[in-house]
């Protein structure tokens, strides 16, 4: 088993990581680089400011096959890894890749991993519509309980 380290971000977020992931000497990856590695026998990406190598293990490994992960190699992964809905799992799963970080990727880059789906999920509604849809929704219900009920008892 990987022994995992627990970091607290400036952001507040709580992260898991293999220990292996968190190392002080990840190597600073021009965007240019990263885009040479873009096939089955070569293959990074970058997701989250960070690069992967995934040609060895991953490759073989991924439930969605080698061509999922090759047709993303040499490109920022980050949105269609998201829109993917990968678990925790995945994302702890995924952190052993980590061999550096983007260098135009921000000063935390260095050391963080992939955010756990509720950091992610957490982030991406930061306006309050999904906390305001949970307050309108059961209101609307409600009222028209209300009104069938009232309606019903005058009949």
């Amino acid at each position: 088993w990987l022994k995992f380290e627990r970091t607290l971000t400036t952001s507040g977020f709580l992260l898991r990581a293999p220990v292996s992931a968190m190392s002080d000497e990840r190597k600073a990856f021009s965007r240019e680089e990263v885009a040479k590695h873009k096939d089955e026998k070569d293959c990074w990406i970058s997701m989250y400011g960070l690069v992967f190598n995934l040609t060895d293990d991953l490759l073989i490994e991924h439930p969605g096959g080698p061509d999922v992960v090759v047709s993303m190699a040499g490109q920022d992964a980050t949105q269609d890894f998201e829109d993917i809905g990968h678990g925790d799992t995945a994302r702890e799963w995924a952190n052993k890749y980590i061999i550096g970080y983007l260098e135009d990727a921000d000063e935390s880059a260095k050391t963080k991993v992939i955010p756990t789906v509720r950091e992610s999920t957490s982030r991406g509604s930061s306006d309050g519509s999904t906390t305001a849809l949970m307050v309108v929704v059961p209101v609307i219900v409600l009222i028209a309980a209300f009104g069938f009920y009232k309606f019903a008892s005058a009949r």
